[in-house]
């Protein structure tokens, strides 16, 4: 079953790390050695879940600024306790920025 690639556009979200990590992402997904199709990346998701959303009235997700991006993620996207996605994103003490993230990245089957 081919899976569609989808291609994000974060410059929407003004954020440097944020495009950082979708260059680096694609990339390694362009790759030879990476399956693309099984990438998991609860950034695009996050993203996706905030453009979904954003012609709602009744729902406010700010991802303006860093602050807003973290509280936004932290608040509302992952929420859930038991969310898989609690555990690829860390952040500071205080919750205003996110410090670390972790992504699904599988490499396609190699030969020798």
């Amino acid at each position: 079953m081919e899976v569609e690639k989808k291609t994000y556009n974060c410059t929407d979200f003004g954020f440097v790390h944020v495009r950082r990590i979708e260059m680096v992402m694609q990339k390694l997904e362009n790759s030879t050695y990476v399956d693309g199709k099984v990438t998991q990346s609860w950034l695009r998701d996050f993203l996706d879940y905030v453009r979904r959303n954003k012609d709602y009235g009744d729902v406010q997700l700010k991802v303006d600024t860093e602050e807003d991006f973290a509280r936004t993620l932290k608040d509302v996207y992952l929420a859930d306790p038991w969310s898989e996605n609690n555990l690829d994103v860390a952040f500071s003490k205080d919750g205003k920025r996110v410090t670390a993230a972790r992504f699904l990245i599988q490499v396609g089957l190699l030969s020798y």
